[in-house]
């Protein structure tokens, strides 16, 4: 994971570059010819403490809000070129509560999307996108001792990315569980009705 990371902060090897969105523009068609890579080459979620650096301004203006989540896990997902240089495409955090991970701000930058190669956007849908990917690829990385994943969920979009990563309605309006540990079922309703009492996360 290391060799990742340093990649995130591709200034320490070449020269700055403008932002993607000064030219929204894909790789040219010599680098598309390029022999195809392996997924996990070019995609990747990594748990950041300092997520508001990679994705702070898109999520600002996602929820059109100034401010960023201070307290929760923070998981980025980012695309990385064969330059080295990593683009961040997607965001979402967990607010780790008596434990039980709390989902929450999930956001997709449909801008970055559009910057990468058709190829590497064809593989990434494959996988499921980059939501789906987000998802799973974050709650792999919670305590092991987490009991639960819980999303707050109101439309139809989400519902379905959601229901492929494992979440399942609980018959609590906008409130889907992911069980992480075997609990019976009285358990499962006694944090459920924990979960109502915590109020929209």
């Amino acid at each position: 994971m290391l060799h990742w990371l340093n990649s995130l902060l591709p200034w320490r090897k070449t020269a700055a570059r403008p932002h993607p969105n000064v030219a929204p523009t894909t790789l040219s068609d010599t680098q598309q010819t390029l022999p195809a890579r392996a997924f996990d080459d070019f995609f990747r979620v990594v748990e950041l403490s300092e997520a508001e650096f990679f994705a702070g301004e898109l999520f600002r203006r996602r929820f059109a809000t100034n401010t960023f989540p201070c307290n929760p896990k923070h998981f980025v997902a980012f695309y990385k070129s064969r330059d080295g240089s990593c683009l961040p495409m997607g965001y979402v955090h967990y607010e780790m509560w008596n434990q039980q991970a709390m989902a929450g701000g999930l956001v997709i930058d449909e801008r970055a999307w559009r910057l990468l190669p058709a190829l590497e956007r064809s593989l990434i849908r494959e996988h499921g996108g980059v939501a789906e990917l987000l998802m799973k690829q974050s709650i792999t990385q919670l305590p092991a001792h987490t009991l639960a994943v819980w999303a707050y969920i109101g439309d139809q979009l989400s519902e379905k990315v959601n229901f492929r990563v494992g979440f399942r309605a609980t018959g609590e309006q906008y409130i889907w569980a992911l069980w992480k540990q075997e609990l019976s079922l009285s358990e499962k309703d006694a944090w459920l009705k924990q979960v109502v009492e915590y109020g929209p996360f």
